[in-house]
């Protein structure tokens, strides 16, 4: 499991997988994406940035511009929501993270 540092800057990056009807989509130039971070009561924690690295090989990154300071120290779950450009509408798997306190703190 990914472990975040509550109060860092949140950014994740990499390929991502997205799958219709069992064939594995390579290039999702022309897809659009969503994120949110939420805890397992189903409680939006944040709303997060996505933008393509490359679309054309599926590399994807996901930031949170705010503050992480405040999210809580618990278990939180992320996927992407993508579009396509025909109108269907994908999700990642889940992506569960650890926010963890921070043990250095500078004021």
């Amino acid at each position: 499991m990914l472990t975040h540092i509550r109060g860092d800057t949140f950014s994740l990056a990499g390929e991502v997988t997205v799958t219709i009807n069992g064939t594995r989509q390579l290039d999702l130039t022309g897809w659009t994406g969503a994120s949110q971070a939420r805890n397992n009561l189903d409680e939006l924690i944040a709303d997060l940035t996505f933008a393509w690295v490359d679309a054309s090989l599926s590399l994807a990154s996901v930031t949170f511009a705010g503050s992480t300071a405040n999210w809580p120290i618990e278990n939180l779950f992320t996927d992407i929501q993508f579009t396509a450009p025909a109108g269907d509408i994908i999700s990642t798997q889940r992506t569960a993270f650890a926010v963890a306190r921070d043990v250095t703190i500078v004021a």
